[in-house]
């Protein structure tokens, strides 16, 4: 089926009429590459939304990834939750990675082609 892309934008819009007539929390992950920076930006730029941001730190972002997210939520005044994952929990997903039983064949790949 081919993908309507003026039906996927006119959903968004229609959900952000939403939450801004319900003034809804946004909440958003930010990894703090490209398409995290860009759609934070957007959100606030374009469409006034304000939200509550959040990363995920596996251990495994570099310090450009990092300095990403710190300089936007920075430029827009956004509150920023940072998580680490335990090391006990990152020594499982290389285990699980290395052995290809992770969902994604991707991550499998990656993860056994890096010397950790």
């Amino acid at each position: 089926m081919p993908i309507d892309y003026d039906r996927m934008k006119e959903d968004f819009e229609n959900t952000i009429i939403k939450i801004k007539r319900n003034e809804e929390k946004v909440v958003f992950a930010l990894s703090g590459g490209k398409d995290s920076i860009v759609a934070l930006q957007i959100l606030v730029e374009k469409y006034s939304i304000r939200p509550i941001t959040f990363t995920i730190d596996h251990g495994f972002k570099n310090d450009t990834i990092m300095k990403n997210c710190i300089n936007i939520v920075s430029k827009y005044s956004l509150p920023w939750y940072l998580t680490r994952v335990e090391p006990f929990v990152i020594q499982r997903l290389k285990i699980l990675a290395t052995s290809g039983e992770l969902p994604c064949i991707e991550c499998n790949r990656l993860w056994k082609d890096s010397h950790f």
